[in-house]
């Protein structure tokens, strides 16, 4: 924060949360200054062993006994970091072995009885034909069938192409905040003057026209007041 006066907090790194690419940029400077594991995470703000494990993996090995040793750059320990993290998602239900039998019994009641996928699921946990573990739930089917992990298609289960598909997105914050309480008196100051203008603006037309409304004159009064 660039200003001497405000009324805002800092924020401070969470424990447990993942390095972000500015922090790596941290370690690297103090790395190459000689500070030690234990003065880095002061810094920080984390384990020792966070930024041990981190030097690691962002130092690539050696690859002969001449020339200098390679050192650790931030840029290469966060391409590592990304790379780690496509293989640390959660494996689908659907992938394991115990849901086998389901999905095998499930496909036959699809194709010879023409069941849908929620019938399925009810029938099989009103009748306990299987652990209750071993049945996913009707949404990770139908995802499994639109990404073609099941061993249906479309065609099999005519009535998903009527289902309404949500798209995941998360809704970004659009609303600028200030840095401190000046900034946003400011925005507040100019949004006031806008609706004063326009609130002179309405009153001259309905002047025009011979209309006289209290609420608007009421409301010069106020926003007067403010200035």
């Amino acid at each position: 924060m660039d200003q001497s006066h405000f009324n805002t907090i800092e924020e401070t790194r969470k424990s447990g949360r993942h390095l972000s690419l500015e922090e790596r940029g941290m370690i690297q400077a103090l790395h190459r200054k000689g500070y030690s594991l234990r003065s880095i995470a002061a810094e920080v703000n984390c384990a020792h062993t966070t930024v041990f494990y981190e030097l690691r993996r962002g130092t690539p090995e050696k690859r002969g006994s001449r020339g200098r040793m390679p050192q650790y750059t931030a840029k290469r320990g966060h391409n590592a970091y990304l790379k780690h993290r496509k293989n640390s998602r959660k494996p689908c239900k659907v992938d394991h072995d115990d849901c086998e039998p389901f999905i095998q019994w499930m496909a036959r009641q699809v194709r010879e009885e023409r069941w849908s996928l929620d019938a399925c699921v009810g029938y099989a946990r009103q009748q306990n034909l299987f652990r209750p573990e071993h049945i996913p739930c009707t949404k990770t089917l139908y995802n499994m069938l639109w990404a073609g992990k099941l061993p249906l298609s479309l065609f099999d289960v005519p009535h998903v192409l009527g289902r309404i598909r949500h798209r995941k997105w998360v809704r970004k914050n659009r609303r600028i905040k200030g840095r401190s309480m000046r900034s946003s008196a400011r925005r507040f100051t100019s949004r006031i003057r806008t609706a004063h203008g326009n609130a002179l603006r309405t009153n001259a037309i309905m002047a025009c026209f011979g209309i006289s409304s209290p609420k608007a004159h009421r409301w010069n009064r106020s926003a007067m007041r403010t200035f």
